[in-house]
């Protein structure tokens, strides 16, 4: 009895591999609807934490934001014409052209970065600055030196509005100011229909190095632009803490 029923089971699994083997496979269809593309939950992207470092020769301090604390003495200080220097905001992560942080600033304030010059000759600079608007005149930069009060050179955007990634570029040519304190100035222009403004990947390079189709002539800064430029950097000398205005004698 035991060995019919197991012969039974045996034929029983046969007939149902043979019936699961034979089954017709759906047909294949030309007119599938095609699936809605939607946008993806989330962008993967590489960032360098210390930002655009392929470019060594780099005379900008700190052209990405990426060592530069929010407040205190930095080689980039945010300032307000009514408070002094302010807490310097960031973006971080994709709103950032470069590395993982970028400086914010709004109506009413001013930043100003570290640069160096070379020894001899004119420099360009570089940077991105990426409008809340569409219009890249929504922000204004210059390179001046805040030991003194020289004229500054302005630094134009090269297309009147943000590229594709909504950024725009920002290029120009800044006089040698060898042995004295350069610094770039960025503000909201007067009217901007920007509320804040990020900026990113600055850059200084000596003109001798530079791409010659690149090269701009110098351009002398709007005098009105120039006198808030020197309230700040009269704050920033006045406030220094590092260094001694005063000589003293050594025993």
């Amino acid at each position: 009895m035991k060995r019919a029923i197991f012969t039974t089971a045996l034929l029983v699994a046969a007939c149902n591999q043979d019936q699961t083997g034979t089954q017709p496979q759906p047909p294949i269809t030309s007119d599938a609807a095609v699936p809605i593309l939607t946008t993806p939950p989330r962008t993967v992207m590489h960032r360098n934490p210390f930002g655009d470092v392929l470019q060594h020769d780099n005379l900008m301090i700190d052209g990405d934001f990426e060592i530069t604390g929010r407040s205190d003495q930095a080689p980039w200080v945010a300032f307000n014409t009514t408070a002094g220097q302010t807490t310097l905001n960031y973006d971080t992560g994709g709103h950032c052209r470069s590395g993982v942080r970028c400086g914010v600033i709004g109506v009413g304030d001013a930043l100003i970065g570290y640069l160096a010059t070379p020894l001899l000759g004119n420099f360009e600079v570089r940077l991105y600055i990426r409008p809340e608007g569409d219009h890249c005149a929504d922000a204004t930069v210059l390179v001046f030196d805040t030991s003194t009060q020289q004229t500054g050179d302005t630094i134009a955007a090269v297309e009147p509005a943000p590229r594709a990634d909504g950024w725009c570029y920002f290029e120009g040519v800044g006089k040698n100011l060898a042995y004295g304190q350069p610094a770039l100035y960025v503000e909201l222009s007067k009217g901007s229909k920007s509320a804040f403004v990020r900026i990113d990947e600055a850059s200084v390079l000596p003109v001798t190095e530079a791409p010659a189709h690149q090269l701009k002539l110098l351009t002398t800064a709007p005098v009105d632009q120039l006198a808030r430029a020197d309230v700040a950097a009269k704050w920033m000398r006045e406030h220094r803490k590092l260094g001694n205005s005063t000589p003293r004698s050594i025993p």
